[in-house]
């Protein structure tokens, strides 16, 4: 009778030990399915993974943004506003704006140049250091001074961003002028000793108002002037002939000051240029020298010739004998100041003087570049020598 009242208990839990044993197999298919060997379920899943995966380093995208920037030659400064227009600006005034320049990186910057693209134009940044995103102020100024100005400049400015990417500023702005002048420069080109050349310029009251031009004056005496209102401008414009002769030889640049009775510009400039040819000329006509391990330079080593001016159909007669005379090197400087001693050689040919210049001082720290002033016989002016330097081996 104990086992007959025993065994309906044992048949009753039958079905609770299967439901366990199914739920025990279904766990382990469903942890093989997510964990087990890679087959096509678990590509799939590796796939649905890739798929989400950029959204991770979206936490350092910050972290990256100097780096990109960097990386693609591009600034991390940013302006505020963009591009600045000063509109028109009257002559002889200045007008200045804030311009605020930030730092969209994540590392600190300090702004080493603000380089304008005209001298009418003056960046000023007080604060340099500028730490990430944050901005610092930069007052830009244009001052309106007479002469033909474009109407589109720009400020630069260089930073210590690796890589050195520049950062540009567009700046806009009209000069309102009193007078155009045309051209603003003359250039008279190469011209032979006593020869002459005659050129024009037209100088107009912008509003075509009558003026008067008092006088011309220029310190160099290869430059004479004449003026006059042109025919039927009411005094509103003047045409100057301006003529160059050719007196002293070499690159000749001066400026004309053109005097007005206007209250407002006074003064206007008038640019000239010329190159007079020498009756001495150096061959070659740069010299160049080695330094050694102490940065002392070698010889210089040229030769001074005469040359024949007759090309010149005007020349006078006191040029014509000085050109006889006898070719002399009267004494060499170096237009920096450093001493120099020199030695000349006289050949069979009296036209040519063979000359060597030796520096005494230490071209360490000193610019490779420069050029010595050879006083002769030929010109009343020194003649101009320029000189370069390289390293030897043992100096480099």
């Amino acid at each position: 009778m104990k086992s007959n009242s025993q065994q309906p208990a044992a048949n009753s839990q039958r079905p609770f030990l299967r439901w366990i044993a199914a739920a025990f197999i279904l766990g382990l298919c469903t942890a093989y399915a997510l964990w087990g060997p890679q087959g096509t379920s678990g590509a799939t899943h590796n796939n649905d993974a890739a798929s989400v995966q950029p959204r991770t380093p979206a936490l350092s995208d910050k972290s990256s943004t100097h780096a990109s920037a960097v990386a693609s030659g591009i600034s991390v400064l940013r302006f505020n506003p963009e591009s600045v227009d000063f509109g028109e600006v009257t002559l002889n005034t200045t007008r200045s704006i804030r311009v605020e320049v930030k730092n969209s990186g994540t590392a600190q910057l300090t702004i080493d140049q603000a380089q304008p693209s005209c001298g009418c134009l003056k960046a000023d940044t007080p604060e340099r250091v500028i730490a990430p995103g944050h901005s610092v102020p930069m007052i830009l100024s244009i001052t309106a001074v007479a002469g033909k100005r474009p109407e589109n400049f720009k400020i630069t400015l260089i930073t210590d961003e690796p890589g050195s990417p520049k950062s540009e500023l567009s700046v806009h702005a009209r000069i309102k002028q009193e007078f155009i002048l045309d051209p603003q420069t003359l250039n008279f080109g190469q011209l032979a000793k006593q020869q002459s050349k005659t050129l024009e310029a037209i100088i107009t009251h912008a509003d075509l108002k009558p003026f008067t031009i008092k006088s011309i004056h220029v310190p160099s005496d290869e430059f004479t002037f004449s003026f006059a209102p042109v025919n039927e401008s009411g005094g509103a414009a003047y045409k100057i002939s301006v003529t160059a002769k050719g007196v002293h030889a070499g690159q000749i640049m001066d400026a004309a000051a053109i005097v007005t009775d206007h209250p407002s510009v006074p003064v206007m400039a008038l640019y000239l240029h010329v190159d007079v040819d020498s009756d001495a000329v150096f061959v070659p006509p740069v010299v160049i020298s080695a330094l050694d391990g102490n940065h002392h330079a070698d010889v210089f080593e040229t030769a001074l010739k005469r040359v024949s001016s007759a090309s010149a159909a005007s020349a006078a007669s006191a040029a014509s004998a000085a050109s006889a005379a006898p070719l002399k090197i009267e004494s060499v400087t170096e237009s920096a100041g450093l001493p120099v001693t020199f030695s000349i050689e006289n050949g069979s040919d009296p036209s040519t003087i063979k000359l060597s210049i030796r520096t005494l001082a230490s071209f360490e720290n000193q610019p490779m570049f420069g050029e010595f002033l050879v006083k002769t016989s030929a010109e009343d002016r020194p003649l101009r020598l320029p000189y370069r330097l390289k390293l030897t081996k043992s100096g480099q």
